[in-house]
C-alpha cells in the first residue's frame, strides 16, 4: 500500500465515515504501550497494517463503512468487527452486517480471550482471501453470528474461534478476591 492510497493502514467507521487513526510511526508506539500493559492480541494485525500488507477498518455497534471503501482497497482489507464489549452487539446492530457477509472473503468470528496467534492467523486469511470479515463478539452472540452466515453465505470460508465449554467471553468480573482498576 502506497501513502497516497485511499485507504490509511487503520481507520475507525464512524457517522458513515471513516476516520484515519495513526501512521505507521504511530501504530508502533501503539503496539509498544500495549506491550507494555500485556493487551497484545492485536499487534500481529497492527504489525501487518503498519507494514501496509493490509488495510483495517475498525467498526463498531450502530456504524458502517462506507462502500466505496470496501470496494476501492488496492490491499487486502480486514473488517474488524467491535462487538464484545457490552451491550455486546450481535449482528442486528451492524447495519451492514449481511451485506459485509456477501463482500467478505472469509470470516473469522472470534468469541474467546484474544491471543496473538488468532490475530496472526487474521493476517494470513487477509493476504490470501484480500476480504477478511473479522467478528470480535461475546460467546452468547456467536450463534447469532452462525446463522447469519449460514443464511446470508453458506459458502463463506469461516473460522470459530470459541471458549472451553462453560467459559463465556467477555470476562466481566475478575476472580475472587482480584482488584480490578
Amino acid at each position: 500500500m502506497t501513502e497516497d492510497s485511499a485507504i490509511p493502514p487503520w481507520s475507525v467507521a464512524a457517522g458513515g465515515a471513516c476516520i484515519p487513526l495513526p501512521h505507521a510511526g504511530q501504530l508502533a508506539a501503539m503496539i509498544a504501550w500495549m506491550s507494555a500493559w500485556g493487551v497484545t492480541y492485536h499487534v500481529p494485525l497492527i504489525r501487518a497494517a503498519a507494514a501496509r500488507h493490509l488495510a483495517v477498518i475498525h467498526l463498531t455497534a450502530h456504524n458502517r463503512v462506507p462502500e466505496a471503501m470496501l470496494s476501492q482497497a488496492a490491499v487486502p482489507l480486514v473488517v474488524l468487527v467491535g462487538a464484545d464489549m457490552p451491550p455486546h452487539a450481535g449482528p442486528s446492530a451492524i447495519p451492514q452486517a449481511e451485506a459485509l457477509m456477501r463482500w467478505a472473503g472469509a470470516l473469522i468470528v472470534h468469541g474467546a480471550a484474544g491471543e496473538p496467534a488468532h490475530y496472526a492467523e487474521a493476517v494470513r486469511a487477509a493476504l490470501i482471501k484480500r476480504r477478511l470479515l473479522m467478528v470480535e463478539t461475546a460467546t452468547a452472540r456467536q450463534g447469532e453470528w452462525a446463522a447469519l452466515r449460514e443464511r446470508v453465505a453458506p459458502k463463506l470460508p469461516a473460522l470459530f474461534i470459541r471458549t472451553r465449554p462453560g467459559v463465556v467471553h467477555p470476562i466481566e468480573a475478575g476472580p475472587a478476591g482480584a482488584v480490578l482498576q
